[in-house]
């Protein structure tokens, strides 16, 4: 784990997190941006096929 994170001794002798790398932050862009993509296709192909209601049916209003 001391790849992922800094660590330094603080004036009273214990070890403190200094911060993390940011060497990482790609990894975790390119998750939120496959999350983001994923979810986009599920909405598209929940939408087209009728969708997922939980509620039944939704009520038009009857003009």
């Amino acid at each position: 784990m001391d790849l992922l994170f800094r660590y330094s001794t603080n004036p009273w002798g214990q070890r403190v997190l200094e911060g993390v790398s940011w060497d990482l932050l790609w990894v975790f862009f390119g998750a939120g941006l496959a999350f983001i993509c994923l979810h986009l296709i599920y909405l598209r192909i929940v939408r087209h096929t009728g969708g997922w209601r939980p509620n039944g049916p939704q009520q038009t209003d009857p003009k």
